[in-house]
């Protein structure tokens, strides 16, 4: 009898002992599991990235943001408000929370100047951040050239398109469909990244989104171009530089790509997007009605402009351009992405040719074609590409 209740204790011990470990092997592996999670919550890691996505693929950061009947800083404010919400899911170093608050700030004090008629203040402010951003390498820029890319002129898979509405059949030449030349500035109107009077070459990357950003109907009648980077030459006589705010928030993953030369699996690219979300957003807002004297909407894109174009005369072996997603509507961007390369502003004060000696040295497009020509487009994807001068 006690032999089996000495068996039977050392059943129930061996028991315990086996139940011990296996709880004290449990209390370690979730305690590896959270270490591991606070880790790469910390560090940028996997979970990181995934919550990085998810905050940016929420509906309330969606792009191109409307225009509602608040004045585009009460909308803005509102609108950063929501944003510095949604990432406190994030474990963001203090430094980057600061600094976000600052050009969120930054954002709103330019257009309060503005507002008050102080547009040289507004510039500053706008100055001050962009600069910061450039200077730590946040801001989101790459170069169009050959030598940092894949591509050269032969193997360049970047089409560009410009359009242009006529009211005649008239054979209209390559300079007819370059930007405004020079001498009749005085037309050039107030436009998202230009201001009046200084001309700007718009393109994009199907002609069907240059046709709409025109405001033409496919019915109407307008001429078209093919536009080519001829990044050889580019190479050698100046640096092409792209600030790019064309990442929509929910297509972050899409541009995560060699294509496109980013990696959303890198930290550093992440938070560089985190800081520039204001300011893509402050560009991209709709405009609710055309044919107004002043559009505030344009406020801040004009001194993002004005700013590449400091920099494009400071750095003199450099052209800056934009490129952005399309604000005509909130619809999925299917149609492609627009660029605009300003003239060089020692040319528009010589006034000595009618056009940009720089754009007109590194684009190559063809003759321009109606719109009412058969099989137009067939035509112009396999017709000659030259320079205008």
């Amino acid at each position: 009898m006690e032999e089996t209740v000495l068996q039977a204790k050392g059943v129930l011990v061996r028991k315990n002992l086996i139940i011990n470990i296996v709880l004290n092997s449990l209390k370690i592996t979730i305690i590896l599991l959270i270490g591991k999670i606070n880790i790469n919550s910390t560090e940028g890691g996997y979970m990181e990235k995934d919550a990085f996505l998810d905050i940016f693929k929420s509906h309330r950061l969606s792009l191109p943001i409307e225009s509602d009947d608040r004045d585009i800083y009460t909308l803005l404010k509102s609108h950063f408000g929501e944003y510095h919400h949604l990432l406190k899911r994030l474990s963001l170093p203090n430094e980057v929370l600061q600094k976000l608050t600052r050009i969120c700030e930054s954002i709103l004090a330019s257009i309060e100047h503005y507002y008050l008629g102080s547009p040289a203040e507004a510039y500053i402010k706008i100055k001050i951040i962009l600069n910061d951003m450039y200077n730590n390498n946040q801001l989101i820029l790459y170069k169009k050239n050959e030598h940092f890319t894949k591509y050269n002129t032969s193997n360049d898979p970047l089409n560009l398109y410009r359009v242009r509405p006529i009211n005649d059949e008239k054979q209209y030449t390559r300079k007819e469909i370059f930007h405004v030349p020079f001498s009749k500035r005085r037309f050039v109107s107030s436009s998202r990244f230009s201001i009046a009077g200084y001309p700007s070459l718009y393109l994009g990357t199907s002609h069907d989104l240059s046709r709409i950003e025109t405001g033409l109907k496919k019915d109407d009648n307008y001429i078209v171009s093919k536009f080519k980077i001829e990044r050889e030459y580019a190479e050698a006589l100046k640096h092409i530089y792209v600030l790019d705010l064309a990442i929509k928030p929910d297509e972050i993953e899409k541009f995560s790509d060699s294509k496109y030369f980013y990696d959303v699996e890198d930290e550093q690219f992440r938070i560089s997007y985190i800081e520039a979300y204001p300011l893509i957003t402050a560009c991209s807002i709709m405009v609710k009605k055309k044919n107004k004297n002043f559009y505030p909407e344009y406020i801040i894109p004009q001194l993002v402009m004005q700013w590449l174009n400091e920099r494009a005369n400071i750095d003199k072996h450099s052209i800056y351009g934009i490129r952005y997603f399309t604000c005509r509507s909130k619809s999925p961007r299917i149609e492609g992405l627009n660029y605009v390369f300003p003239v060089q502003s020692f040319d528009i004060v010589r006034n000595v040719e009618e056009y940009c000696n720089v754009l007109a040295s590194i684009f190559k497009l063809t003759e321009p074609i109606s719109s009412k020509v058969h099989n137009f487009e067939g035509i112009m994807e396999t017709g000659n590409l030259r320079k205008i001068y």
